[in-house]
């Protein structure tokens, strides 16, 4: 299952989120490595970032090569959130994967340190999200 980390924003959408988010990354260590702007069957906007620390993938790679592809990339999933009642208004919400619940298939110990690194990273993130919020 996707473990969600949610933060939602009301006076933020869409692309200004985004960007919050790809600052946020890269001031955590992080490289965007990939984005992906998608639109579902009944027309509500996505867009999933790739991201990864790339001196901790490299050590997972070493590791554990098939495990490690895994933790290689980080998914962020930016999507707007319509009102559900009149007098509010739409919002963005930011939902990223926990990493830890992905290496639980790996056999080598050092594994799961590798992906609470990546999630105390990613909790850095939303953090930081937040404090730009209020």
């Amino acid at each position: 299952p996707l473990t969600r980390v949610p933060s939602v924003y009301e006076h933020h959408v869409g692309g200004a989120v985004r960007d919050m988010v790809f600052d946020a990354l890269k001031a955590h260590g992080f490289s965007v490595i990939s984005q992906a702007d998608l639109t579902d069957t009944r027309g509500h906007k996505y867009t999933v970032i790739g991201a990864n620390i790339p001196e901790v993938s490299q050590r997972a790679m070493l590791l554990d090569p098939c495990a490690s592809t895994m933790l290689s990339v980080s998914n962020i999933v930016v999507r707007r959130v319509a009102r559900v009642e009149p007098e509010t208004c739409d919002s963005t919400e930011v939902l990223i994967m926990d990493p830890t619940l992905a290496l639980r298939i790996s056999c080598h110990r050092a594994m799961p340190l590798l992906a609470l690194e990546y999630r105390t990273r990613l909790l850095a993130v939303i953090q930081s999200l937040d404090r730009a919020e209020s």
